[in-house]
């Protein structure tokens, strides 16, 4: 997943609009993923909302899935988000648009939505130890609280390298729990991390996902050496 979306300047996430299985999927991966794309610098994201053949194309079941996740993703920060809804199976709204459906067809809306090009730049490590970040962080129900000592792992591209925070400000505080990584807005925080390699890279891409005991706990941009 993370060397796919590297690799990449759009992602396109599937929900289900069957009874059930659309909260389901919260509990799984589908964020995490929307979450390590946004990670790699993807800043265009279409949301196809599947299996409206089995709910009858009820508007009100997409609207209603379609506000819960725009809630659920904007501490993301996506620059650009369009929604679709669909029926895999059949075909429907896949290619041509049909009446009924509340959205565009999904591959007119490829065809159209905003892409900004992925910033391929580049930090060079060989004289540095430590880099500045601007962190935006998700759940870190599991640790309660994260602050300077902490080890993580985190991706650059297609590689992967172990790192140890040693600076957080959050504003007024020097640690980030799970109830102060949003701002007033419900988005996620750039908070500024500063951040050692303890195998140190000649070279760290701008995008990084953070990573810790098999889970994604935030995404980083890099935007200084120290």
């Amino acid at each position: 997943m993370i060397t796919g979306s590297s690799n990449c300047n759009l992602a396109v996430i599937i929900l289900s609009a069957r009874k059930g299985e659309y909260e389901a999927s919260l509990k799984g991966q589908t964020l995490e993923h929307i979450l390590i794309a946004r990670g790699m610098g993807i800043s265009s994201l279409i949301v196809c909302i599947n299996k409206m053949d089995i709910c009858d194309w009820d508007i009100d079941i997409y609207n209603q899935i379609r506000i819960d996740f725009i809630e659920k993703i904007k501490k993301f920060r996506f620059k650009h988000i369009e929604f679709c809804s669909i029926s895999a199976y059949s075909g429907e709204n896949v290619v041509n648009k049909k009446i009924y459906a509340p959205t565009e067809s999904l591959i007119n809306i490829i065809e159209n939505i905003k892409i900004e090009p992925l910033i391929e730049k580049y930090f060079d490590l060989k004289n540095t130890n430590f880099v500045k970040t601007k962190f935006i962080f998700d759940s870190i129900e599991s640790f309660g609280l994260i602050t300077s000592g902490f080890n993580a792992i985190v991706h650059s591209k297609d590689k992967f390298y172990s790192i140890i925070i040693k600076l957080i400000k959050n504003e007024k505080y020097n640690y980030v729990t799970q109830k102060n990584i949003l701002d007033i807005k419900g988005n996620g925080k750039l908070i500024d991390v500063e951040i050692e390699f303890i195998d140190k890279p000649d070279k760290v891409h701008c995008n990084l996902i953070v990573r810790t005991s098999d889970k994604t706990i935030g995404i980083a941009k890099v935007y200084d050496l120290t």
